[in-house]
């Protein structure tokens, strides 16, 4: 760890310093927590469950406190094991469902890709202990999307916007549907779950000449990969674009109400398991979208706070990481907004990339296309649906969680100097990365 990572780690709190030990443990490193966890009090007890139900971990650090024998005070230790149990069940149901839609999927012959979720639990060493919310399946190709919404429809499946099955094609090779994603819901024990069936593997990048790299590296994948869990083979995205993915999911997150430790564990169980792997390719792809530094950023937080060794990521020198202030500012931002952004109420929007007003217009245009999806298409529309879009957000927020519209555009405001720190979607010089 450089000088300027631990002044940052040295300014955490005792409790932040034990989070980050447990979920180092449950990433498979071997930190040091010495005897902090065996004094704490029942103050600061309450304090770790609190991070712990923040950044939605509950299950990661239940499971490695028992590996120790440690045992919280009996309010902590039950409300931490009921969570974890649900995590638990969660990851069952969710296999399940994961396994029965690309049994179905395979079956008509459709080309797919897991994309997080059970691909992610595999690369821990307790993967029920990482939390899954839904299913997320890539279907590459208009067509093949299509016809996988279709096969879904026809085996129990409920979607978002039936719609497309029956809608007339338009212009040529223009889409039906527009958003990067369809909700697929399926009823199982315990309630409807979800599969997102995704068009694309992430949503559109608010920089146009990103968003248009982005759409030519995943046009161009070589195949599969392979990913077993539970006896179960399930194909995911080549190890290049498998890492340039989750980046993508981390930066989309981060723009809109920002991400938690969570997505931190997921980034440093894939480097410990494909980091050396990383080459050429991955770089050239972080690069070419200026996410080069965001990347360096977030993987540097990972070999500070949750035990990544730099020998995981050999490529890491090669990429510029922000300043000091910087770093500390993105680690702030992480602790303090939680699991996407749910620590702080009016935390749900930062715009970038060509300007503040082409920004929030590009958000609204994102929220346009799941909300609106036939009448989308038709452009000079657009600006009554972002209008639509923007009334139902504002709404929505205020009526369901109390957060005005000048809450939302000062914490924006506030969030805008990462930006700057991060230096996102600002191309950086070719430099010559290590052989793939």
């Amino acid at each position: 760890m450089d000088d300027t990572l631990a002044e940052i780690r040295e300014k955490g709190t005792v409790i932040e310093g034990v989070l980050e030990g447990l979920l180092a443990a449950a990433c498979g490193g071997e930190p040091d927590l010495g005897d902090w966890p065996g004094s704490l009090t029942q103050a600061q007890w309450d304090s770790l469950w609190h991070l712990a139900r923040l950044h939605q971990v509950e299950a990661l650090v239940l499971g490695e406190l028992a590996a120790r024998g440690l045992h919280p005070p009996e309010a902590v230790q039950t409300g931490l094991a009921a969570y974890a149990k649900e995590t638990e069940l969660r990851f069952y149901t969710l296999f399940s469902l994961t396994s029965y839609a690309a049994a179905l999927l395979r079956k008509a012959g459709l080309p797919f890709y897991v994309l997080k979720g059970v691909s992610l639990c595999a690369l821990y060493p307790h993967p029920e202990r990482r939390l899954m919310s839904d299913v997320d399946l890539y279907v590459p190709g208009e067509e093949n999307w299509l016809s996988a919404c279709r096969v879904l429809h026809e085996n129990g499946f409920v979607l978002e916007h039936p719609s497309v099955l029956t809608a007339r094609r338009g212009a040529k090779d223009k889409p039906l549907y527009t958003y990067y994603h369809m909700e697929c819901r399926y009823a199982m024990r315990g309630g409807m779950r979800t599969l997102e069936l995704h068009r694309k593997p992430s949503a559109d990048l608010p920089d146009s000449a990103a968003e248009r790299r982005v759409r030519e590296i995943f046009s161009l994948l070589p195949g599969a990969d392979a990913c077993r869990l539970l006896g179960v083979d399930l194909p995911v995205l080549p190890v290049q674009a498998f890492a340039f993915s989750l980046v993508l999911h981390m930066t989309q997150h981060f723009l809109f109400a920002g991400f938690g430790l969570r997505l931190l564990c997921d980034w440093t169980v894939f480097l410990r398991r494909h980091g050396c792997a990383l080459g050429a390719p991955f770089l050239s792809f972080v690069r070419e979208t200026g996410l080069d530094r965001f990347t360096a950023a977030v993987t540097r937080l990972c070999t500070a706070h949750l035990g990544l060794r730099e020998e995981e990521v050999p490529w890491l020198e090669l990429l510029q990481a922000p300043r000091p202030e910087g770093m500390e500012r993105l680690w702030a931002d992480i602790l303090a907004g939680g699991d996407f952004g749910k620590g702080e109420k009016g935390r749900m929007l930062l715009p970038a990339g060509g300007g503040r007003l082409h920004a929030y217009l590009s958000a609204l245009q994102l929220q346009a296309s799941r909300r609106y999806p036939g009448a989308n298409r038709i452009v000079p529309l657009r600006p009554l649906l972002w209008c639509g879009a923007a009334w139902m957000f504002l709404r929505g927020n205020r009526k369901e969680r109390g957060v005005h519209a000048a809450e939302v555009f000062r914490s924006a405001g506030g969030r805008r100097k990462l930006l700057t720190d991060l230096a996102l979607f600002e191309k950086a010089r070719p430099e010559r990365g290590p052989e793939s």
